[in-house]
């Protein structure tokens, strides 16, 4: 009879068992509309653009050996690894526990007790414990769990993000300082030049010792800036290799400088089309994306704290074989069983249950402000980058103008030398001044390049 209302109290707790907590709802901060407006965004559905589109075979197999070999990877690898592991665990907490014994006891009673005897007992079969998930505990653990393991990969995500992005200007950084090191090696031999000439006028008394003394100072000072450029050179290789895994050394061949670099290249872009983007692309970041997911085992968490305020009950119980002799343990009239049901009702824990449930809504509380000031943060980025995008556009344009015109001068300072109308020292420093609009002009492409990256950074756009 005991039986029978044991079974039928399992039952009912199994079908009337619920899950205590609230599920879990995305938070909706702001319309789609709002957002829109607030980032001046045109609606599409354009994919995401990210560095492959700088065309530089160079730069992609610099991304693919650092996502290949950084540490950083590595680390937000294994963590996923850890994470998915973790979720895997708490999916079968729920389902009971087998485990297989045997046991040898010897006895020899006290003869206190009235009863006298000792003997052998052996004992072999299949113990099983089940906790009965009634108010969906173990059900919210394994939620918390697998969110943490979607918060892991987006974390991983995040790092091929932000990896990308500082391989990405690294690698800007090294051909914008190349190609200076270039330029500012052309302007040492015009300033040579110069001088040689200055010091030649002086002898003859046809111009001042200041002019010599200016072609001094103008010659030391592109020295120092050539100097300044290698330097930057180095630095950048050093970044690089540190970002891919590898010593600087090994770096040499692959970031030899070239004939048409990254900045050495007209960059043509088209800032509008970086508006034509979905108000969803700040969800769909990688931090922001871990930060929901973050919320979310959280809320789940919530949900354990409350479910440990409830009883536990559980099932126990033993199938197997007992004996007073080894040689009778697997005989059929050695066979035995017992279950136990057990109820656990927590009373007296002097508020630490009930504490330990605020203390989770208050951690929930912070995890929810983390994910709207990560939102918020995203949104700033994402308007920051393409306000920084416009301004260098502008910036470029003026620079192209003035290069455009530098060069022009140029070519007609050389025919008018050529027709003997200028001099030397004027043609040196007309050809001083093209460099100079070169110069710039690079600086400025450099300049687009970077706020294009800090763009797709912004984004979430991985390589």
């Amino acid at each position: 009879m005991m039986r029978k209302y044991a079974i039928y109290l399992v039952v009912c707790l199994l079908v009337f068992g619920c899950t205590v907590g609230d599920d879990f709802k995305k938070p909706q901060l702001f319309e789609n509309a709002e957002i829109e407006k607030a980032l001046d965004l045109k609606p599409a559905k354009r994919q995401k653009q990210n560095y492959r589109l700088f065309d530089d075979e160079v730069l992609a197999k610099l991304i693919d050996m650092a996502f290949a070999s950084s540490p950083s990877v590595r680390q937000a690898l294994m963590r996923v690894k850890q994470a998915r592991l973790s979720a895997k665990i708490a999916e079968v907490q729920g389902l009971p526990t087998l485990n297989a014994a045997g046991k040898y006891q010897y006895v020899n009673e006290s003869k206190n007790i009235g009863l006298v005897y000792d003997e052998d007992v052996y004992q072999v079969g299949l113990d099983a414990t089940w906790e009965l998930d009634i108010f969906g505990g173990k059900r919210r653990q394994s939620e918390a769990a697998a969110a943490s393991a979607y918060e892991s990969i987006a974390n991983l995500n995040n790092v091929y993000l932000s990896l990308a992005s500082e391989v990405a200007l690294s690698y800007t950084d090294l051909r914008r300082a190349q190609e200076d090191a270039l330029i500012l090696t052309q302007q040492i031999k015009i300033n040579q030049q110069s001088l040689r000439l200055y010091r030649k006028l002086y002898r003859a008394g046809l111009t001042s010792e200041d002019k010599v003394a200016e072609a001094v100072i103008a010659l030391e000072k592109t020295r120092t800036q050539y100097n300044q450029a290698t330097q930057q050179v180095e630095q950048a290789k050093n970044k690089l290799a540190l970002l891919t895994g590898k010593l600087p050394s090994s770096l040499d061949k692959l970031l030899a400088p070239q004939k048409q670099s990254l900045v050495s290249r007209p960059f043509m872009v088209d800032v509008v089309e970086f508006y034509q983007l979905p108000a969803t692309v700040i969800e769909t970041r990688p931090d922001v994306e871990a930060a929901l997911y973050a919320l979310k085992a959280q809320n789940a968490q919530v949900g354990v704290a409350i479910a440990n305020l409830f009883p536990k009950v559980s099932l126990s119980g033993m199938l197997g074989f007992e004996a007073l002799h080894s040689a009778d343990l697997l005989k059929h009239k050695s066979y035995m069983y017992s279950y136990t049901p057990t109820l656990s009702v927590p009373l007296f824990y002097f508020g630490q249950l009930k504490n330990q449930v605020k203390v989770e809504q208050a951690s929930y509380q912070e995890k929810l402000a983390a994910y709207e000031q990560t939102f918020l943060s995203a949104a700033a980025e994402i308007k920051d980058a393409l306000i920084a995008m416009q301004s260098l556009q502008k910036q470029y344009d003026s620079a192209t103008s003035s290069l455009a015109r530098a060069e022009r001068i140029y070519h007609l300072a050389e025919q008018k030398h050529g027709a003997g109308l200028t001099s030397q020292i004027e043609l040196l420093t007309v050809k001083a001044q093209y460099f100079d609009a070169y110069q710039e002009w690079v600086a400025s492409n450099a300049a687009l390049i970077e706020a294009v990256v800090r763009f797709y950074k912004a984004t979430g756009a991985v390589s």
